[in-house]
């Protein structure tokens, strides 16, 4: 049972993180549709707030209920915790290049400095800082949802047969 409540904590966690990315996606469906190119990435970002959700899903009626479940769920949080592990790994990646190599960080911010040519000006070390925050931020989110998801994996096997037909 310890690990249920674990995997309950980070459950409702994501949930309201899911929340807050479902809304930017949103946004962002938007401003895929006058920029394509930034389709793909809303599309991944859609899968991990779906991915969330289904397996909110699973945990409330499933273990927690122990109701049956339709066996398409299983098949739809497998598919999306692919997406979602891609996320992930890829977020970890590119923020312990950030962290651990401050030449890029130094290039990026230049480029944002570039970019605020009509915005009023703020102090690098304000972006600095705003931009740590959200790659600490952004970490622990893909850490989370990395453990979530092999979690979700070995939960899946455990109440298979919730999935079963009668």
């Amino acid at each position: 049972m310890n690990g249920h409540n674990a995997y309950k904590t980070i459950s409702y966690i994501l949930l309201i993180i899911g929340g807050l990315f479902g809304f930017m996606c949103f946004i962002m469906f938007f401003m895929a549709l006058a920029n394509p190119s930034i389709l793909l990435p809303v599309i991944i970002m859609m899968a991990v707030v779906a991915y969330i959700i289904l397996s909110f899903i699973f945990f409330n009626k499933g273990m927690l209920q122990l109701k049956k479940l339709n066996p398409s769920l299983r098949s739809w949080i497998k598919t999306t915790s692919y997406f979602t592990l891609f996320f992930s790994v890829n977020i970890l990646i590119s923020g312990i290049v950030y962290l651990y190599n401050p030449v890029n960080l130094a290039v990026l911010m230049e480029q944002g400095f570039a970019a605020q040519k009509d915005m009023p000006k703020v102090s690098p070390e304000f972006i600095n800082g705003v931009f740590k925050g959200t790659l600490y931020f952004m970490i622990f989110f893909a850490t989370t949802l990395l453990i979530h998801v092999f979690e979700t994996f070995k939960f899946l096997k455990l109440y298979a047969n919730l999935f079963e037909k009668e």
